[in-house]
């Protein structure tokens, strides 16, 4: 298994989607969290699983949302640059991340979602 790094921005609107679910429906927005979580352990095991986005990026649609996670498979480890919705078609997102800087996702931030 390869190592993930997440964009900070990339970090936030997972989060956010996140929160947007859960005040929806009580439980909801754990699911989405899980489900995302269940696609980094996916592109981790095999980051060639997603078909090509805009290459090199490539893109895995999540199950049950409308949300897929835009990555680039590099020397030993991922790169997450979105999870987007599949909606979305603004100019230049996400790929205008491409140069910013991501953020390490440790495995005690994958433990399960906690309410403040």
């Amino acid at each position: 298994m390869v190592d993930l790094s997440v964009h900070p921005e990339a970090l936030a609107e997972f989060m956010e989607a996140v929160a947007f679910y859960e005040a929806r429906a009580s439980g909801l927005g754990q699911d989405f969290f899980d489900e995302v979580h269940r696609v980094w352990r996916l592109i981790r095991e095999n980051p060639q699983i997603a078909a090509e986005f805009e290459a090199p990026y490539r893109r895995y649609v999540c199950r049950r949302f409308p949300f897929g996670v835009v990555y680039r498979p590099t020397r030993g480890g991922v790169r997450v640059l979105a999870v987007m919705h599949t909606a979305c078609c603004c100019a230049g997102y996400p790929l205008g991340r491409v140069s910013k800087r991501t953020s390490r996702v440790s495995s005690a931030r994958r433990g399960s979602l906690q309410h403040q």
